[in-house]
């Protein structure tokens, strides 16, 4: 072995003894160091520890239980959200029996007669009539020109009347004088009002023209059905009002001309020959309750109502010529809310679902046609069945008292 070169290395050494004294304590402050730094986790997570498990912490949890927790008030609370939920109820059942209570056309016949005579009653179908008439007047209504309004004109004019007063109808043979004559006189009568409408054929007005007292039950009965009839043209002849408000004549109205309201399917059947209007038959066929599929509805109800012990079910039916634009809106119009007067209240009804609907083009040279004049605009005739609901609650104390054991079986089952 080298010595040399052993000595060389313990040399370079030899340094570290100069500095021995520094060397302990710098062994001393590693291990500190080293040392140091699992004693700050720790005390890191010993900290987290007694916060989370502190007085105060478990002070918080404490309260949010309090809060989640069915105090003994609790039930007041339920109390009030149940009141509420129940008030709501009533509510909705009262504005349900609102919709039926309505102004009769006369206080002397519902729910008990004012005396015996059976002058009541036709003082009742006078009320009817004019009840219709009013109802007309609020809209304008006018008719298309009379065969004496038809025949003055040509005999002022010069023109052919004999063949016009014998039946204008049924006559082809006219020259181009008389037919221009027959279309001024038609056009200034479309000018002179807002819809067409005959009040023979709305339901019930000839009825009562020429009524005839059979004996009470039955009088009371004819008064109560012709009662309710009257409410439902009420809200028909409103909804031609709403449609027509703004229209100065019938030749720019939507609504054109209301054909026949009533109670009856086939009502073509009570139609006279010169179609201007009824003559009995199915404008005198009053209202009667749908009582179930067994008594022959005018219609099968999608809706499945029938009388039940809530509500009692008439349907009608509607027969109108109108702009070909204004079917929906009439259809929507038709089952819209309405307003009434009942007891100085104002109060609202919706009772119209439409049940069944059929709409034709119309040849305005058809004798049915021929002497009205609809405007410029493409015109249908639609024909409607509807239902029309009354709320039992209603009219409860308003249906007359059974006269009878007859008339108590017919109404007061329903």
């Amino acid at each position: 072995m080298d010595l040399s070169k052993i000595k060389e290395s313990l040399g370079r050494l030899s340094f570290i003894a100069d500095y021995s004294s520094l060397v302990v304590p710098l062994l001393i402050g590693l291990a500190a160091v080293l040392l140091m730094i699992p004693t700050q986790l720790i005390s890191s997570r010993l900290k987290e520890r007694m916060t989370k498990e502190s007085v105060s912490a478990r002070g918080m949890q404490i309260q949010s239980l309090l809060d989640n927790y069915a105090v003994s008030e609790q039930w007041k609370e339920e109390r009030q959200y149940q009141d509420a939920y129940s008030s709501d109820a009533n509510r909705i059942s009262r504005l349900s029996a609102a919709t039926t209570q309505r102004e009769p056309l006369n206080n002397k016949i519902f729910p008990e007669l004012a005396g015996t005579s059976q002058f009541l009653f036709q003082e009742f179908g006078n009320d009817y009539r004019k009840g219709i008439e009013s109802l007309l007047a609020e809209v304008s209504a006018g008719l298309s020109p009379t065969e004496s309004e038809l025949s003055k004109a040509l005999d002022t004019s010069g023109g052919r009347s004999g063949e016009y007063s014998s039946g204008y109808h049924h006559r082809s043979d006219y020259d181009e004088d008389s037919e221009s004559i027959v279309d001024a006189l038609c056009t200034e009568k479309a000018d002179n009002c807002r819809v067409y409408i005959n009040p023979s054929d709305i339901a019930g007005y000839n009825f009562w023209q020429d009524y005839e007292y059979i004996g009470t039950s039955k009088a009371v009965e004819d008064c109560w059905q012709w009662q309710l009839g009257f409410w439902i043209i009420e809200d028909v002849i409103k909804t031609v009002s709403s449609m027509n408000g703004g229209a100065v004549s019938v030749l720019r109205a939507p609504v054109k001309r209301v054909v026949y309201v009533g109670f009856t399917r086939d009502y073509e059947g009570g139609r006279v020959s010169s179609s201007r209007g009824y003559s009995g038959g199915a404008a005198d066929t009053a209202p009667k309750y749908a009582t179930g599929p067994q008594q022959e509805p005018l219609a099968v109800p999608f809706t499945g109502r029938f009388c039940n012990d809530y509500y009692d079910v008439v349907h009608f039916t509607v027969k109108v010529v109108l702009n070909a634009d204004d079917v929906f809106s009439f259809m929507e119009e038709l089952c819209s809310s309405k307003e009434h007067k009942f007891d100085g209240r104002t109060l609202r009804h919706n009772q119209i679902t439409i049940l069944e609907s059929k709409i034709v083009s119309i040849e305005r040279k058809s004798d049915e046609h021929k002497l009205y004049r609809y405007g410029s605009n493409a015109v249908v005739e639609m024909n409607l069945i509807c239902e029309y609901l009354f709320n039992k609650a209603g009219y409860k104390k308003m249906k007359p008292a059974e006269e009878s054991a007859g008339f108590e079986a017919r109404t007061s089952r329903y």
